[in-house]
C-alpha cells in the first residue's frame, strides 16, 4: 500500500467498530454510529466529546485515545454529555472516569440486578465502615463488600464534609465491580489517587468556545441529541422541569434547541455541581427537600452522643 493509500489517523479512529450501539447492530464506524445516536454531525460529535470530556479541551488527545474513550463509553452505554463518563490522559493511554450516576446506570440496566442493601457500622457516634450487599437473580448468594473509613478517607472537602456518602459510594462501586465484572473504569476519587494523574474534573466547554467550535451554527438538535435525556436527568437530580430549562436557553415558544444550547446547558449544570452557583440562581427554582434515608448520616454528622448498632438501608 502506498503512502497516499494509507488511512489517516483520524480515519483510523473514526472507523473503529463494535457489534452494536445501544443494542442496534452497527453497519458504520463507531463514532458515526454514536454521532447518529445523539443527533450530531460526526465531526462535531468528536470535537464536542474532546472539549467536554478531556482536560484542556482535548487539545492533547490523540485519535487513538479518543477511539479508546468511545469504545469504553459505548461498552457501558454511558452518555458523555451528561457526565456519566469522562477521562484524562496518562502516557499514551486514557483513564476513563465514571461518577456515581454512571455506576448506578450500569448496575440498574443489568437484567440480573435484584436490589441492594447498605449496612452502616457506627460506634460511639463515629462511622467505622459501610457494607454494600448486591443481589443477583442468577446467584444463590449475594455479593457483599465492606469498605472502612480509616482506609478510604482523604484530607479533602468531600470526605471531611460527607463521610457517610463518600464511603457508601466506595462500597457500592467495589461491590458492583465484583457482582457484574466491571473493569477498565474508575470513580473520580480513585482517579485523584493515581500517581501523576493530570486530573481535571471533566472541564465543560464554555458557551463561547462552543460558539467558535460550531461557528454560531443554528443547526437544530434532533430527537436523539440527548436534550430529552438531559432534561429528564435535571428533573430527577435537581427538580428542574423542562420549561425552566427551555426558558434558561431562551428556547421557549417552540423554538428549536441547537447543539450550542446543549453545550451551554452542560456548562450550567457543571457550575451547580462545582458549587459555584445554586439551582435557584441558574434555573430560578429551588431543589425540593428530601428526607434522609437513615439516621446518623452526613446530614447530622453521625454524632448522636451514643453508640449506634449497624444500620441497614435497602434499595
Amino acid at each position: 500500500m502506498s503512502e497516499k493509500e494509507k488511512p489517516s489517523e483520524a480515519d483510523q479512529a473514526q472507523s473503529t467498530t463494535l457489534p452494536e450501539v445501544a443494542g442496534v447492530p452497527m453497519k458504520k464506524g463507531l463514532s458515526a454510529a454514536l454521532a447518529d445516536k445523539y443527533g450530531l454531525d460526526e465531526r462535531k460529535f468528536l470535537d464536542t466529546v474532546k472539549v467536554t470530556c478531556f482536560p484542556d479541551g482535548g487539545k492533547k488527545v490523540s485519535n487513538e485515545q479518543l477511539a479508546a474513550f468511545l469504545i469504553v463509553a459505548n461498552e457501558y452505554g454511558l452518555n458523555p454529555f451528561i457526565r456519566q463518563i469522562y477521562a484524562f490522559t496518562k502516557d499514551e493511554g486514557i483513564i476513563p472516569i465514571v461518577p456515581i450516576d454512571g455506576w448506578a446506570k450500569i448496575v440498574n440496566e443489568d437484567s440480573q440486578f435484584d436490589g441492594l442493601k447498605f449496612i452502616d457500622e457506627v460506634k460511639d457516634g463515629k462511622l467505622i465502615s459501610i457494607t454494600c450487599i448486591i443481589y443477583r437473580k442468577d446467584r444463590t448468594h449475594p455479593i457483599e463488600v465492606t469498605e472502612y473509613l480509616a482506609e478510604c478517607t482523604r484530607n479533602v472537602k468531600p470526605w471531611q464534609q460527607w463521610p457517610f456518602r463518600m464511603l457508601r459510594h466506595k462500597a457500592f462501586i467495589q461491590a458492583a465491580r465484583l457482582a457484574f465484572g466491571l473493569s477498565g473504569i474508575v470513580d473520580p476519587d480513585e482517579a485523584n489517587r493515581i500517581e501523576g494523574a493530570e486530573i481535571v474534573d471533566a472541564e465543560v466547554v464554555s458557551s463561547e468556545a462552543v460558539d467558535e467550535l460550531f461557528k454560531g451554527s443554528d443547526e437544530t438538535a434532533g430527537g436523539g441529541s440527548g436534550f430529552t435525556e438531559a432534561a429528564a436527568w435535571l428533573a430527577e437530580k435537581f427538580g428542574v422541569n423542562e420549561a425552566a430549562v427551555l426558558k434558561k436557553l431562551d428556547r421557549e415558544n417552540g423554538a428549536q434547541v441547537t447543539h450550542v444550547d446543549l453545550a451551554k446547558l452542560n456548562n450550567l449544570v457543571q457550575s451547580i455541581m462545582d458549587g459555584k452557583k445554586t439551582i435557584e440562581e441558574v434555573f430560578g427554582v429551588t431543589k425540593p427537600e428530601t428526607k434522609p434515608q437513615e439516621t446518623g448520616d452526613e446530614k447530622n454528622g453521625g454524632d448522636q452522643g451514643e453508640a449506634f448498632p449497624k444500620q441497614e438501608v435497602s434499595y
